[in-house]
């Protein structure tokens, strides 16, 4: 996945773990913000806040045994975060 930007070169659950972590750190007023939280969590350059809130929707309104499914898949093409939301489109 080399090249490839957030949320594109992640796998499902690192996302969910790092949803939880996001949620966690702003609780606990981590400073520098939404930008300082990202980079913390995901070790990558933040996208604009929706792209983010985006993905957290499309986390949160999946089935739940979509979301049960692909927290336990491997770091494989299955558990590929691009597989989830390919099989969990946002409906804006």
């Amino acid at each position: 996945m080399p090249g490839k930007s957030w949320p594109h070169n992640m796998y499902t659950r690192d996302m969910v773990a790092g949803f939880q972590e996001m949620s966690r750190l702003k609780k606990s007023k981590f400073p520098g913000g939404f930008q300082g939280r990202f980079e913390r969590v995901f070790g990558q350059k933040a996208p604009n806040r929706s792209t983010y809130h985006d993905q957290l929707k499309r986390w949160n309104l999946a089935e739940q045994s979509a979301r049960d499914a692909a927290t336990v898949a491997e770091r494989n093409s299955a558990g590929h975060w691009s597989a989830f939301s390919k099989a969990n489109p946002l409906k804006i």
